[in-house]
């Protein structure tokens, strides 16, 4: 069974800046883990929609805060799930529960895959229009 809580802040901080970083490292093989751990911590300090922490089978976390340019769309800032196994269903639960605490619309991709800021690759930004320009905190 998937078990996914309220993330609590400063208490989940360091364990979902850690769980980017392995995530990173094993999607990309290499990592700066400094910067990327700092853009973690960060997000985490701004204005959050929902922080949620996956903590069986396996660790994840879905980070959704307000969109900075459109005030009533929420922005999937980081979902990452522990790469210590595969499947499960955890990624997919927290998706779900990103899209349930912020509206009853999904995830939409937007705009062009750009250079990451950091690493090599290309991200894909995705959006969600939301019913009340109002996010709650965590």
């Amino acid at each position: 069974m998937i078990e996914i809580r309220t993330g609590l802040l400063p208490d989940d901080t360091e364990t979902c800046a850690r769980l980017w970083v392995r995530a990173i490292e094993a999607r990309d093989g290499t990592v700066d883990a400094a910067p990327m751990a700092r853009r973690v911590r960060s997000a985490l300090a701004g204005p959050l929609i929902r922080l949620a922490v996956a903590t069986a089978p396996r660790a994840g976390f879905a980070l959704t805060v307000p969109s900075g340019s459109v005030r009533d769309e929420a922005f999937l800032h980081f979902l990452a799930v522990d790469p210590g196994g595969t499947g499960g269903g955890v990624g997919t639960a927290l998706m779900t529960d990103a899209i349930d605490h912020a509206s009853a619309a999904g995830f939409a991709a937007y705009g062009v895959a750009r250079p990451h800021g950091i690493g090599d690759y290309a991200m894909q930004p995705y959006r969600l229009a939301l019913a009340s320009a109002t996010p709650s905190s965590v």
